[in-house]
């Protein structure tokens, strides 16, 4: 699986680990979802992640450390 795309489903909440074990995942669509807030240890099996579309929901704060960067060569990431 490389790419998950849930958008415009009304999502309040993703739990923490929705993505767990999915090493593979490049890109996450979640965009015009209701998320309110994400665990900080959401992405933290997403070594290969380079795209990330948050946009047009309710976050009211993200933490950037959420998003390890490091070993990535290109980053797209989307919020709104």
């Amino acid at each position: 699986l490389k790419t998950v795309e849930i958008r415009q489903c009304k999502l309040l909440s993703i739990r923490p680990d929705a993505f767990r074990n999915l090493k593979n995942l490049i890109r996450i669509d979640l965009s015009y979802n209701k998320i309110q807030s994400l665990d900080s240890s959401i992405f933290d099996d997403l070594e290969n992640l380079e795209s990330l579309d948050l946009k047009s929901n309710n976050l009211s704060f993200l933490d950037f450390s959420l998003l390890k960067l490091k070993n990535r060569k290109t980053h797209k990431f989307h919020f709104t």
